[in-house]
């Protein structure tokens, strides 16, 4: 499995938060406009679930990660490309990838933990299977919700 992220596509729910997140001090999407993941091996740990194993690359530093997978069915489009739908996990510690700015709040307290999950929803077709269609099939995250 290989995947490759816009940085820019972060969706945190706040625009504000998003353009902050955007700049130097996190993803510095204009020097890292990608992060990436490529997957190593492949553990099924249960009737739907994959531990997937591999190594996420992001502001240019590389990390092993597992993303905890579950399958959550198929779909076919308006034009009947079938694609399959996973909801992957994994939690990582920002400072081993560069990404170090805080703030303190209250005394000792900062506004930002350590760790942080990355969740995905994908959506996924065959190899050679891809249309000009896929890339609208499912348009919003709301579409997206029956499988998260």
């Amino acid at each position: 499995v290989q995947v490759k992220i816009k940085t820019s596509s972060l969706d945190s729910r706040d625009k504000r938060r998003d353009a902050h997140l955007r700049r130097e001090d996190f993803f510095h999407v204009e020097k890292y406009p990608h992060m990436t993941f490529e997957s190593s091996r492949i553990l099924k740990t249960g009737p739907k679930t994959f531990d997937v194993e591999g190594t996420l690359e992001l502001k240019g530093i590389k990390k092993k990660v597992t993303l905890k997978t579950e399958f959550k069915g198929q779909k076919k489009d308006h034009v009947g490309k079938e694609s399959v739908f996973f909801r992957a996990e994994t939690k990582i510690l920002r400072k081993e990838f560069g990404i170090t700015w805080n703030k303190s709040i209250e005394g000792t307290d900062y506004l930002i933990g350590d760790e942080v999950t990355i969740s995905l929803i994908v959506q996924a077709q065959p190899l050679g299977r891809k249309t000009a269609y896929s890339t609208h099939m499912i348009p919003d995250t709301e579409a997206l919700a029956n499988y998260a």
